[in-house]
């Protein structure tokens, strides 16, 4: 996949291996949620992704021991911001504030839980400080931190 989006293709600064339900709940979220928010806090468009991991035929958080990451089976991005059409880049970084970007990282944090089963992102533990991880696990409610 080289963009996402739903109305508007949002490129991605390099191609991204995703299974079929994750590119949908990519592009979803990034259509209904992320570039409402950037448009309502930021007052500019997001018009492309930094790259960002996804296939890696890996173990959870790159641990040789661990079980496999939702990355091995293509259905886990991790997104480590935004490129906006005013020339800035937003990453992905601890949001707790109220400044605009603090409220753009917060809202869409929030809309990614249910589009996607599993959101993790700072705050989480320190393997998702500078991002978000997002994946299209199955789950009867989503695991959201």
């Amino acid at each position: 996949m080289t963009a996402v989006g739903t109305d508007t293709a949002i490129p991605l600064a390099s191609p991204a291996t995703l299974s079929c339900g994750m590119t949908i709940a990519l592009s979803h979220w990034i259509g209904d949620a992320v570039l409402p928010a950037a448009k309502k806090y930021l007052e500019t468009a997001v018009v492309g992704l930094p790259a960002g991991v996804s296939y890696a035929c890996r173990g959870r958080n790159d641990q040789a021991d661990a079980r496999l990451s939702e990355h091995a089976f293509a259905n886990a991005f991790d997104l480590p911001g935004f490129i906006l059409a005013n020339g800035e880049t937003i990453g992905i970084g601890p949001h707790d504030g109220n400044s605009r970007k603090d409220l753009f990282l917060t809202e869409i944090r929030m809309a990614a839980c249910g589009p996607f089963g599993t959101v993790l992102g700072p705050g989480a533990d320190d393997y998702h400080d500078d991002h978000f991880h997002l994946d299209a696990h199955a789950r009867n409610t989503p695991y959201c931190r």
